[in-house]
């Protein structure tokens, strides 16, 4: 009786082994599961135009990623980094062990999408609404992507930036490049500074003082901002001047010494950094003509 109850005992005791090990297994196996899951590329898809260039990473693990192309003359990749070079298709893949990820990568010609805009011929946005008669191309912050410089009327004193981001037209916001009533229309940009200068020959500033202003604007983030400011002011402006201003933007100059704004203008708004640029109309003659 005693052996029974021993051997009923020990069988008892394997069917609740077994019992609790057919438990925990599957547990282990939708972890292992769970965590190889978790791996993935950071983006599927990318749009870009040609010299903008984008990251990729594997998310979910910490082992070493090998990164190719299926197209190095569209899309080229070195350590996730993804550098469009001509417009087409391309493949990126990153192969961890025996699993590969795939990105699919769209190029674009930056000039064929601001072609598309120039062809619409006018820009609303909020607080924006102008038509689009002259532009030009200029590459204002020096990255390899020029931007579109844009003008409603040529005797207006505000002109329009746009940029590509992510294989897209953004726009900038507004300037100023001082434009003269019987001027042909110009664009003035210093190289040095990577930005667009406002130039008024004939600003007015209250009191009845005249006199001239400078101002520069660089692209900061997705934005155009002002950037360094000077002002000479008078009553009896251009013979003499009796006031002095230099800041960050017109906004926020203080009054300073002649010998001050001197040594600022020389500095920052001397006509050697400065050249002109004369915007192209807005016609389909010179579009065919850029874009051939």
């Amino acid at each position: 009786m005693r052996k029974f109850r021993g051997r009923l005992g020990m069988f008892v005791l394997v069917l609740v082994l077994a019992f609790v090990g057919v438990s925990i297994s599957p547990v282990s196996g939708k972890c292992g599961k769970a965590e190889a899951a978790a791996i993935k590329l950071s983006k599927t898809n990318l749009k870009l135009a040609v010299k903008e260039s984008a990251a990729l990473k594997i998310v979910g693990t910490k082992k070493k990623v090998q990164w190719s192309s299926s197209n190095k003359s569209v899309a080229s990749v070195k350590n996730g980094k993804v550098t469009a070079k001509k417009k087409g298709t391309a493949t990126i893949t990153a192969k961890l062990g025996k699993s590969s990820y795939n990105c699919r990568v769209k190029v674009v010609d930056s000039k064929e999408l601001y072609k598309t805009l120039l062809e619409k011929g006018n820009y609303k946005t909020k607080g924006y609404n102008f038509t689009i008669n002259y532009f030009y191309l200029l590459d204002i912050d020096r990255d390899g992507i020029s931007e579109m410089v844009c003008l409603d009327k040529w005797y207006d004193n505000s002109i329009y930036v746009f940029s590509i981001k992510g294989g897209k037209v953004i726009f900038l916001g507004g300037s100023g490049s001082r434009i003269g009533y019987n001027e042909v229309p110009k664009l003035y940009y210093s190289k040095k500074y990577k930005a667009l200068c406002k130039i008024d020959k004939g600003a007015t500033f209250g009191g009845g003082t005249m006199g001239m202003a400078y101002e520069y604007y660089r692209i900061s983030g997705a934005k155009i901002k002002a950037w360094k400011y000077t002002a000479k002011m008078g009553v009896d402006a251009p013979s003499s001047y009796d006031y002095f201003m230099a800041g960050t933007s017109s906004a926020k100059a203080k009054y300073i010494s002649k010998s001050k704004q001197n040594a600022f203008f020389k500095k920052y708004f001397a006509p050697k950094y400065i050249k002109s640029y004369k915007f192209l109309q807005n016609s389909a003659n010179v579009r065919n003509r850029i874009w051939k």
